[in-house]
Order: C-alpha cells, then structure tokens, then sequence
C-alpha cells in the first residue's frame, strides 16, 4: 500500500472554490518553490520573517492548497515571502514533491504566533476520510507538541503516544485506499 497521492490542484477544482469561499481567500496564484539554505521544514513563518529582516520584501499569510487523489483537498495556513522586487516565492522547505504550490492570500487569517489548523473539503467517502483525518490529525498534534520541545524526528519514533496515533492514522489510510478505482 502506497500513501495518498498529494498534487497541486487546479484554481477552479471544486474542492479549491468551496475552501476559497469558506475561508474568504484571495485570487489563487501559482508560487514557485525555492527553499533558502536557512529555511527548516515546518517553520515558514520564521523563515519569511528572517528573509524579510536580511533582504527586505514582506511576509504574504494565507493558504497553500494541497489535493489527496479524489478524496479531499486541503488549506494548509502558510507563509510566502516577496521579495524587495515583488516577486513571491515559497523560501520553506515542503514535504511533498514539487516545485511549485497554488496559494492564496487571506486578510482573515493571519499568523500570530499559534498554529492554525488546516482546513478541508471532503469530496467523496465522507465516513473513511473523516476517520482518516482525524487519526491524521491526532498523530500531527502529538508531532507539533514533541517538536515544540526540541525533539528530532528520530526521538519522537520510538515515543509511544506517537507509534499508537501513527498506527491509527495507518489504519484509517489502509481503509480509505480501498476506495480507489480498480483497474480492470
């Protein structure tokens, strides 16, 4: 079993247009990914300041927009820098594998110093990808906790509250991958 496949999502994907309305996003733009060599993973708001402060620009808060397959599309709380020369860029590094990300800016979501929880919009199996995101969530929290005390990802392994969340959330995956077409 392989995970979900994650992609960058068309503008005017319905999964994007009902999370564009219900979170009150700006006009979607495509943004290159260009991590800095000072950028650490899950930290884009510190990365975008510290850019900001080295070479001018400013910070742009809104939302990357993420698709699982056909199941769900996603609004991750996030932060691009643009530059001194209005050019904007993601400077943080991103778990998934592309170059670039669909963003939209929001006036109505500004980060100020708490996590904001990402938003979704269910498109089919309803049951399966709730069960899904909330094992998913729950292994996130306990993630988000361990590296807010200086613990590295292999620290956090081998604790067990993370093993039986992450052992739920591959449960609820296993489950919902039986959902997907079939070949014949």
């Amino acid at each position: 079993m392989k995970d979900l496949e994650v992609f960058v999502p068309a503008a005017d994907s319905p999964g994007v247009l009902r999370l564009r309305e219900r979170l009150k996003m700006g006009e979607p733009v495509i943004v290159q990914i260009l991590p800095a060599e000072f950028s650490r993973p899950f930290q884009c708001y510190q990365n975008v300041d510290y850019a900001v402060q080295q070479f001018g620009g400013r910070r742009i808060d809104g939302w990357a927009l993420w698709q699982y397959e056909d199941f769900f599309a996603e609004a991750e709380h996030h932060a691009i820098w643009q530059s001194p020369r209005g050019e904007m860029a993601c400077i943080s590094p991103q778990e998934y594998k592309t170059d670039r990300l669909l963003f939209c800016s929001s006036a109505f979501a500004k980060y100020e110093g708490r996590r904001i929880q990402n938003e979704r919009e269910i498109l089919r199996c309803r049951q399966k990808v709730e069960t899904y995101l909330s094992a998913v969530d729950a292994t996130n929290q306990v993630r988000y906790e361990f590296h807010e005390q200086g613990l590295q990802l292999e620290d956090y392994l081998m604790k067990p509250r993370f093993s039986v969340a992450l052992s739920a959330a591959e449960s609820a995956l296993i489950a919902l991958c039986e959902e997907r077409p079939t070949n014949t």
